[in-house]
């Protein structure tokens, strides 16, 4: 939103052309979203497109030919775009604003100073959800400025449990600080996060559906995260057996409250005021190990503006739950037991990092 307020302010105040400014996101659904609310602000939805789809478009134009493969190689089309706009010198924009910017490679900073006269980009490492990116550092020097310029603005969303339980996957005890700083949001009704410990895959759909249908009668916006695809069948299932509405996030209709369900990758830049995880457990991704899951801990946690409610399937020995673990008698998560984990309190000897005292 900040960028499409930034992109009307430079549309009026160098009277910029519509179809000389381009706003880029990463995901369809932040696409989507923002097409829907361009017109607000009097700007022509068809400006807001993602970064790789118009790179495939225009790889295509110059026959790149790994942009008409089945399953594209988008870190070569942008290699090879890079390549041949700053041979070409070609200016296409007047403006380009960019959002994510910390998911972005150096071939596509090459392309965003070669085809743009101005950049604007948004970027926040902590958000990074893959293992390659960018730092602020290497992005001005990419863009040629000096890191000693760069602005940060501090200002989030999450009410500050929810940016509590966030910052606890963050990597160094400075970081955390820093992201806590930012938060300038009240409270407002204290609302603890909750991790539930299912014993199936079966209780943990359960409680998920039927906590999302407590929340949509609250009049809120829900999003179910889930580590893939895989997830949404049978999510579907057992919403429809509880008689539950919900919706990829591509059907999803508005901003008004309903429940939607939507992997981690496609949820950056969205906002919702309770977010769900299940799922979180060894092999529930396609890629990656517990560092992968800490980063989409992290940025899923932080899609809530007031509520998170995460679920697992015990897993012993997990580090991933180690500090809420040590954290549970505290205020900042609350952990809940499935009907097939109520058994007696772990002896004073566990160690309270141990996921074992909750089996």
């Amino acid at each position: 939103m900040v960028l499409l307020h930034r992109a009307a302010f430079l549309r009026d105040r160098f009277r910029i052309p519509e179809k000389s400014m381009a706003v880029f996101v990463y995901t369809k659904a932040l696409r989507r979203y923002l097409r829907q609310e361009a017109p607000l602000l009097g700007l022509d939805p068809q400006t807001v497109n993602t970064f790789d789809s118009w790179c495939w478009h225009k790889a295509r134009e110059i026959r790149v030919r790994e942009a008409f493969r089945k399953d594209p190689d988008f870190s070569t089309i942008r290699e090879k775009l890079a390549r041949f706009f700053e041979a070409e010198k070609r200016v296409l924009f007047d403006a380009v604003l960019v959002d994510e910017g910390q998911d972005l490679d150096e071939p596509a900073y090459r392309i965003l100073r070669t085809v743009a006269r101005h950049v604007t980009v948004c970027t926040d490492p902590n958000q990074r959800i893959y293992d390659r990116g960018s730092s602020d550092g290497e992005i001005a020097r990419w863009l040629g400025l000096d890191p000693s310029r760069v602005a940060f603005l501090d200002a989030f969303r999450c009410s500050p449990l929810v940016s509590q339980l966030a910052s606890l996957y963050l990597a160094s005890p400075e970081s955390q600080e820093q992201f806590l700083r930012q938060v300038r949001q009240g409270q407002g009704e204290r609302e603890v996060p909750v991790l539930f410990v299912a014993s199936s895959q079966r209780e943990e759909r359960e409680r998920v559906v039927s906590v999302a249908k407590t929340r949509l009668a609250r009049g809120e916006r829900v999003g179910i995260l889930v580590p893939s695809k895989s997830f949404f069948r049978p999510l579907e299932q057992e919403a429809a057996r509880q008689g539950l509405g919900i919706a990829a996030w591509e059907e999803a209709e508005g901003e008004g409250p309903g429940v939607v369900v939507l992997t981690y990758h496609a949820a950056k830049g969205l906002v919702f005021d309770s977010v769900l995880l299940p799922g979180i457990w060894p092999g529930a991704l396609r890629h990656g190990d517990e560092g992968a899951w800490e980063r989409l801990l992290f940025v899923g946690i932080t899609r809530a503006r007031r509520w998170v409610f995460l679920a697992t399937q015990a897993s012993p020995g997990s580090q991933l739950f180690a500090p809420l673990v040590r954290l549970s008698k505290s205020p900042v998560v609350e952990i809940q037991r499935g009907a097939c984990e109520r058994q007696p309190a772990p002896s004073p000897s566990s160690s309270p990092d141990d996921l074992r005292g909750l089996v």
